[in-house]
C-alpha cells in the first residue's frame, strides 16, 4: 500500500494496545484486510478497489491467481507489521494531526542488515 502509515493506523486501531503478540498482530491484519467472517474489510474504506478485489476471491469459483495474490498480500502485511512492533517502530505515536504525515523518528534507529544507525530526517551529523 502506498500509504503505509494509514494501514498501520488501521491495524493499530484494531489491536488497541502497544505490545501485541505476533498472533494478535496476525488477527488484526486479517481483520483489516480479509476478515474471516467475510464482512467488509476496513481497508476498503481507504482503498476503493480492495473490497471488490477481496470479494472476487470469495466466490464459489475464484481465480486461483487472485486468491494467491490476496494470501501473499495478507502474509506480507502480517510480516511487515510484526517486524514494526518487534523493532519498536510501531505503535505509531498518536497526535491530533489528521494529515496522515509520518512523524519523525524520535531517535537514531538501527535496522537488520544496515551497518550504521539511521538518523532521523533533518538531523544530520557534521
Amino acid at each position: 500500500m502506498e500509504d503505509n502509515p494509514r494501514l498501520a493506523d488501521l491495524v493499530q486501531g484494531v489491536l488497541g494496545k502497544p505490545n501485541p503478540t505476533p498472533a494478535e498482530i496476525g488477527a488484526a491484519v486479517a481483520s483489516v484486510l480479509a476478515p474471516t467472517d467475510e464482512s467488509t474489510p476496513k481497508l476498503g474504506s481507504l482503498v476503493g478497489w480492495w473490497t471488490t478485489f477481496l470479494n472476487s476471491t470469495r466466490t464459489t469459483d475464484p481465480d486461483p491467481r487472485a486468491v494467491a495474490l490476496r494470501d501473499q498480500i495478507v502474509l506480507d502485511t502480517v510480516e511487515y507489521m510484526q517486524a514494526g512492533y518487534a523493532t519498536g517502530v510501531l505503535p505509531r505515536p498518536t497526535s491530533d494531526d489528521e494529515t496522515g504525515a509520518v512523524p519523525l523518528p524520535r531517535q537514531e534507529t538501527t535496522f537488520p542488515g544496515v551497518d550504521r544507525p539511521v538518523e532521523p530526517v533533518g538531523q544530520h551529523r557534521t
